[in-house]
């Protein structure tokens, strides 16, 4: 069984925290989210994120994570 998470906050930071949970198998990163869509899109297309959101409720919801 596989943990699943997601990230709020797509700043420079999150490059390194992103790679660090993508080194644990056991772990599934599948949305990330920031107030910049812009910022939340680039970090998904360079960590192969499916899901993107700008609103971290909406964020919290969409995967089932709540």
């Amino acid at each position: 069984m596989r943990l699943r998470g997601g990230l709020i906050g797509c700043g420079h930071i999150s490059y390194l925290q992103l790679w660090a949970w993508q080194q644990i198998n056991q772990v599934e990163i599948c949305a990330v989210c920031d107030l910049d869509s812009e910022k939340a899109e680039a970090r998904a297309r360079e960590f192969d994120i499916p899901c993107v959101y700008s609103n971290p409720a909406a964020a919290l919801s969409g995967v089932g994570l709540v």
